[in-house]
């Protein structure tokens, strides 16, 4: 019996082994260039809308993985130009940019504004969420950061809250979470919608905030009571108990080489430098390590489908079949 066991604790270290040595390939099925420095992204099959630096929007249909094509750009000057995310509502677009934007995309290939907030600030809108017809923006207003709450789909402002920075938004519905770094965050109970009242706030005293249009945190999404956030690290916060958030995971690197990352039921991708790490949240000891072959530089951002997964490296977008993953 004791034979057995040892042979089977060395099969298992093989094969390990072998894991890391030789890590799988998420195949690539096709790329496509792209105008600008791509920095957001998000999916509405067949369509991909990507958020360029200082160039707008893109618009690619992917109803053949084989073969993505671009069918629309989208740029206004001090408007929406530098979009930084983009967020889907009822057909349309959520654009953060120089300007709070709501976007029709009823006709991909002729997108026009159908309702637009400026902020006459030239750092603008750093990060949206909606709940539902709601939408909450990190802004920077003549210098000043806030949280914003508009009306959607008018965009009738209805109030404005003074914080200490811009910052990564995530909601839960109930809750909105401003991620300032992957281990600071503040929370807020939005269930009154328009009343927010904080929960739990980091101390000014323990974190050095930086100039007010600096947003630490890269990344950020809620599943199932845990926080995940990457800036530069890639951490896992529990948030179950709103009033003391707490820390239980925090991959801690020299060069701090986690950017975005993308999330499943069972899975989480990080973008690191040049390489994508997979990870099973229940037991979070890496499980894969995907061949660099994929990534020619560091990935900026990740977006997963049904069963392709859209990665954006360099000026490229690269379509990629994640289907052994995704569920």
């Amino acid at each position: 019996m004791c034979n057995l066991r040892r042979y089977l604790l060395l099969f298992i270290g093989i094969i390990q082994g072998c894991n890391w040595l030789f890590p799988p390939v998420l195949p690539k099925i096709s790329e496509i260039s792209v105008t600008g420095y791509p920095i957001s992204i998000n999916i509405d099959s067949p369509y991909v809308y990507i958020g360029t630096q200082r160039e707008g929007l893109k618009i690619v249909k992917i109803e053949s993985p084989e073969s993505p094509v671009i069918v629309s750009s989208f740029f206004k000057p001090d408007t929406i130009d530098t979009v930084r995310e983009i967020k889907l509502y009822e057909g349309n677009l959520v654009i953060a940019s120089s300007a709070l934007s709501i976007i029709d995309v009823s006709n991909p290939i002729y997108p026009r504004i159908k309702a637009i907030y400026d902020t006459n600030a030239r750092f603008g809108v750093h990060s949206i969420v909606l709940v539902d017809s709601f939408i909450y923006a990190s802004v920077l207003i003549k210098g000043n950061p806030f949280i914003n709450i508009y009306k959607v789909p008018s965009l009738e402002l209805l109030r404005s809250l003074k914080e200490k920075s811009c910052a990564r938004l995530v909601t839960d519905s109930n809750y909105l979470y401003l991620c300032w770094s992957g281990e600071h965050v503040d929370i807020l109970d939005i269930r009154d919608r328009t009343n927010p009242i904080r929960c739990y706030e980091v101390s000014q005293d323990t974190y050095y905030f930086g100039e007010p249009y600096d947003v630490y945190a890269d990344d950020a999404e809620i599943q199932d009571n845990y926080l995940f956030i990457t800036d530069g690290w890639f951490s896992i916060i529990d948030v179950s108990d709103k009033a003391h958030p707490m820390v239980i995971y925090c991959d801690c690197r020299p060069w701090g080489d986690v950017v975005h990352f993308a999330l499943t039921k069972e899975y989480v991708f990080l973008l690191a430098r040049e390489s994508i790490e997979i990870y099973n949240i229940s037991r979070l000891p890496k499980v894969k390590h995907v061949d660099t072959e994929v990534l020619e530089e560091t990935g900026t951002e990740m977006a997963i489908g049904k069963r392709y997964m859209y990665l954006i490296t360099g000026r490229k977008l690269k379509v990629l079949d994640g289907s052994k993953f995704i569920e």
